[in-house]
């Protein structure tokens, strides 16, 4: 039996999917059907409850269902305790440290980090956390190594 893998999901991964934006979509389902382990933290669920509920979204606010949807997905997280506690320093600094938040996580976890987000798709942080153990993807590049053939 194939191990399962841990994924760490920004904030846009979520909110793609549940505007039907690909391959977010499948990334989520993949969440939803077990085939994927998604590792949250309470500052990563705060994050996205909160914006979820922000009129001023570029793509527009979401509706009741959508919000509903939000959180179920963040429901089916492992829940990674204490990472306010712990902080990226140096070269495992994104650039907007907002973002830090998702690395501490996917370090702790030792999960693979999924964002569309250029500070933390930014490529030397992404060698500086590979080095670390944390592997960084965007959507499509995770979809395509780990999903397009499953």
């Amino acid at each position: 039996m194939a191990e399962v893998l841990k994924v760490v999901v920004d904030t846009n991964i979520i909110f793609g999917a549940v505007r039907g934006v690909r391959p977010n979509v499948e990334i989520i389902e993949r969440i939803e059907d077990g085939t994927l382990n998604l590792f949250v933290s309470e500052r990563i669920i705060q994050e996205v409850v909160r914006t979820s509920g922000r009129k001023d979204l570029d793509s527009g606010p979401f509706d009741p269902i959508q919000i509903a949807r939000i959180k179920n997905i963040l429901s089916m997280g492992f829940l990674v305790l204490n990472t306010s506690g712990y902080a990226v320093v140096g070269r495992l600094l994104p650039e907007d440290m907002g973002d830090s938040k998702f690395i501490i996580t996917a370090l702790l976890a030792r999960a693979k980090l999924v964002s569309d987000d250029h500070h933390i798709t930014d490529p030397v942080l992404v060698r500086n956390l590979s080095s670390e153990g944390v592997q960084v993807f965007s959507a499509y590049q995770f979809y395509i190594q780990y999903l397009a053939t499953n």
